[in-house]
């Protein structure tokens, strides 16, 4: 017999199902709670601006983390990894942030035609990169140089996973610019999942892109190493 849509013999088990936090549902909702609170500290640990580098490694090693299956609050793994990687961090920020000032210097007061092209390219070079940074930074154990050196190659190895990885985030300022002009009553989630939902987003791509490093056996000296 149905009863508005519902089998009543079976519809203890049709509810059951419907309310159990192991269900795809729940853990579906669950996985966008802890991006939105990783998505939330990685701004309130930006906002000194000095520590955006730490709050950028913090937010990928969490997303990693996460997509792995890790336990845990994610507060606590945050906190633990930005304090972590903290000083290395942002000494990364400030070696990232010198080109990042001079590509908004160029867009803002070079005004030459023919040299648009240039800088896109210099742009789609410089946020190739950036998300290597961090993620290198937080899978690996190595020193500030090799660390930006080893950022810059990977990218470049692995570039079909770099662009994918890249156009995540574009993708998603794309989004909340298109949604904050047609529909703004549907941006309130988008700026809650924020930059973590690139940032998870783009999780099956590093591991692929990573993956020749991962395996590699640990050396300390001159080759990364997997925390």
């Amino acid at each position: 017999m149905l009863l508005f849509g519902w089998t009543v013999n079976g519809g203890g088990k049709e509810m059951k199902r419907l309310f159990d936090p192991e269900s795809p549902f729940w853990q579906a909702v669950a996985r966008c709670a802890d991006l939105v609170i990783i998505n939330l500290l990685t701004i309130a640990f930006s906002l000194p601006l000095i520590t955006v580098g730490a709050a950028f490694t913090a937010l990928n090693d969490c997303c990693w983390r996460l997509y792995d299956e890790q336990g845990g609050s994610v507060v606590r793994m945050y906190w633990r990894s930005f304090k972590d990687n903290c000083v290395p961090s942002t000494v990364l920020w400030f070696i990232a942030a010198v080109p990042l000032a001079v590509l908004a210097w160029v867009w803002i007061y070079v005004d030459a035609s023919e040299l648009v092209v240039l800088k896109a390219l210099l742009s789609i070079c410089y946020l190739t990169v950036f998300p290597y940074l961090w993620m290198v930074q937080a899978r690996f154990e190595n020193s500030v140089g090799n660390t930006v050196k080893n950022a810059v190659l990977m990218s470049v190895a692995r570039l079909p996973y770099s662009l994918g990885i890249m156009l995540l985030y574009v993708g998603m300022g794309v989004l909340i610019a298109l949604v904050t002009w047609q529909l703004p009553q549907a941006l309130p989630p988008l700026v809650l999942l924020g930059v973590a939902l690139p940032a998870y987003g783009s999780i099956p791509l590093f591991i692929r892109s990573l993956a020749p490093w991962l395996m590699q056996e640990s050396d300390h000296n001159s080759e990364p190493s997997p925390r």
